[in-house]
Formats: structure tokens, C-alpha cells, sequence
């Protein structure tokens, strides 16, 4: 599970940036993988409750900065339809020990329809993920608002370092939020949406 957390964290980060000045490695803490958000209501459902990801594996290779990747999940998000507007949110939180309290970073990243750009071939996450789903044409008509829809992928190797330019200290506690909402076809917001955190540390390679 620290594995696909710290996938996870490097995929978010490509979203924002991507360079080669400076290369920094996510360690989550293993007491708060994939939590539900803090401070939100009963109607923000958990990860595990919108998306089934028994069936993923992900296994270390022999240089520690590279996983095997395999296997499906499968979207069970409740009160979403067909056709949803999908929004999502990514935050990086830092923790500010003076205040001993989370604060916004300067990493944030949004769509307000992320449906139509997860097979953009122009996209980070393409490249380095959603390419390897092996039944696109599916997922690509039905994107994640489709109860049931089952997400295959081959088998392929991911490198989880993260090259970031322009950010000369990002080290230190972090708080890694993803938020998704689905709005109906009047853009009127969906009664759940799911949202997940994790804490941990980046340091620098």
C-alpha cells in the first residue's frame, strides 16, 4: 500500500509541474494512507467507498524507485449517473510547525470536467497512466460516473521520482488532498462526492 501511495503522489504532482531542476520522493506515513478528508461531511464518501482497488497490485523492482503495475479497480461511486460532469481537485497542504496547523501550498491543481482530458495524449497522466488502460474505448464513453464500470490496465513500470522546477524547498510534512464532485447535465452538484488525504514526508534526492 506505501507503494501505490507514493504512485499515486508522484502522478498528482505531475499535473502541475514537470522539469528537471529538482527531484523530490514522497514517503507516506503508513498510520494515514488514503484517509477519509478531515473536517467534511457525511456526504464525502472515503475512497475506499467510490472506487474498488482490491484488485491492483503493485510490485517493487530491484532499483526502489520503480513499481510493476497491474490489475483493475472498479467504480462503485453511489448517486452519480452516466454523462456526470466530473470536477477534481488536487491540494498540497503544508504543515506549519509554529502554528502546529495545515496551511495551502503553492501546489494546487483543478478541473471542472476531467473527463474529457484523461485520454488528452498531451497530458502527463496519459503518458505515464491512463495510456496503459487496456479497454479505453469503454472508459473513455463512460468515465468514472458509471457504477460498476470496471478500469483494466497491462501490465507496466512506473519510476515514482517526481522532477519539479522552479521549487527550490519543497521538503517537510505534507498533506496530499484529492477531491472528485459529479455535477448533473443542469450542473447541479451531486449528493456524494469522495475525497481522500494523505499525510507524509518529501525530501529531496
Amino acid at each position: 500500500m506505501c507503494l501505490k501511495l507514493k504512485l499515486f503522489f508522484w502522478l498528482s504532482l505531475t499535473l502541475i509541474y514537470k522539469a528537471n531542476a529538482f527531484t523530490y520522493e514522497f514517503d507516506p506515513d503508513p498510520t494515514k494512507l488514503l484517509q477519509r478528508c478531515e473536517n467534511v461531511s457525511e456526504n464525502v464518501l472515503a475512497l475506499e467507498e467510490a472506487i474498488d482497488m482490491t484488485q491492483m497490485t503493485v510490485q517493487p523492482l530491484e532499483d526502489d524507485h520503480s513499481v510493476r503495475f497491474s490489475g483493475n479497480m472498479t467504480m462503485q461511486w453511489k448517486g452519480v449517473e452516466p454523462g456526470d460532469t466530473i470536477s477534481f481537485l488536487f491540494q498540497l497542504m503544508d504543515f506549519d510547525e509554529y502554528t502546529q496547523s495545515w496551511k495551502p501550498s503553492i501546489f494546487k491543481a483543478d478541473s471542472k470536467n476531467i473527463c474529457p482530458e484523461v485520454f488528452s495524449k498531451n497530458k502527463y497522466w496519459y503518458q505515464y497512466f491512463t495510456k496503459h488502460i487496456t479497454n479505453k474505448d469503454e472508459v473513455e464513453d463512460k468515465c468514472i460516473s458509471v457504477h460498476g464500470l470496471l478500469i483494466q490496465y497491462e501490465t507496466f513500470e512506473i519510476l515514482l521520482k517526481g522532477n519539479l522546477g522552479f521549487v527550490p524547498n519543497l521538503t517537510g510534512t505534507k498533506k496530499v488532498i484529492i477531491l472528485f464532485e459529479a455535477f448533473d447535465k443542469n450542473l447541479q452538484k451531486r449528493p456524494y462526492s469522495f475525497c481522500t488525504q494523505v499525510v507524509g514526508e518529501v525530501r529531496q534526492l
